[in-house]
């Protein structure tokens, strides 16, 4: 695949697709599956505290999002082709009456998806999101059955903590997702974003939830040709890689 540096290292500029069709098992859960084969390490105190601190940080550091709820049966985008599952939530960062709507396929394993949330994103909230130029659309495109159980429960998570959390996976990925128990890694940062055990485990048991992420996947696969993470859909147009702020601003400027 095409590479990049990413921390001066030699990195595919986005992650390619597994297929996940052993995850339509009936009844099964995201963590009835084969492990991830990662590098192990373990989630030391250290690595929790950095996670407790990630999450209560983003209010701070003017990472908090403002959730604007859609019906998934509506059409948030009207050009958008893909059709949603009823029952799957679509999370929008800004004003969706914006006149440039970007949809993100992402996976919450994918190491290019974080450098987005991490460095790019925060530079085009400020000045097109929250300038109510442009808007986002953040969809499931998870690439194993880590970022299939991640999804599940940053979509069960409260509507106003969905953003805090996914930023907080996102920043803490590498920390949970090569953990020797990613479940319970994954359980800590949940909690830590505001969800209750209870809930965390009901989330974890929504097979129609987790099926629902499955078709997001599919239809985007489908309808846009995606087939890597991060990739973004403009006027209609898949973008793949994780594009440059400039790359951005030149797309907004010209579909407005």
């Amino acid at each position: 695949p095409d590479t990049g540096l990413l921390n001066g290292l030699p990195w595919p500029k986005s992650c390619h697709i597994w297929d996940l069709s052993f995850l339509r098992g009936p009844g099964r859960g995201p963590w009835e599956f084969r492990k991830r084969t990662l590098p192990v390490t373990l989630v030391s105190r250290r690595s929790v505290m950095l996670g407790a601190a990630a999450v209560a940080a983003l209010p701070v550091m003017g990472r908090s999002f403002e959730v604007r709820a859609a019906d998934a049966a509506e059409k948030v985008v009207p050009w958008d082709r893909a059709t949603m599952p009823a029952i799957y939530p679509e999370r929008v960062l800004g004003n969706p009456s914006a006149p440039v709507a970007i949809i993100e396929y992402s996976s919450l394993t994918c190491p290019h998806c974080a450098h987005f949330h991490e460095e790019t994103l925060p530079k085009l909230k400020a000045d097109f999101i929250d300038t109510d130029k442009a808007f986002l659309v953040v969809r499931d495109f998870p690439l194993d059955q880590l970022a299939l159980a991640a999804a599940l429960l940053a979509r069960s998570a409260p509507e106003d903590r969905f953003f805090p959390l996914l930023e907080a996976l996102f920043a803490q990925q590498s920390n949970w997702a090569r953990a020797e128990n990613p479940a319970k890694a994954l359980t800590s940062l949940a909690m830590l974003g505001g969800m209750s055990k209870d809930s965390i485990d009901a989330a974890m048991k929504n097979t129609d939830l987790l099926q629902a992420i499955v078709d997001v996947r599919s239809e985007g696969n489908k309808v846009y040709e995606i087939d890597s993470t991060p990739s973004f859909v403009v006027a209609g147009v898949k973008h793949a890689g994780a594009l440059s702020y400039d790359a951005f601003a030149d797309l907004i400027a010209k579909a407005s």
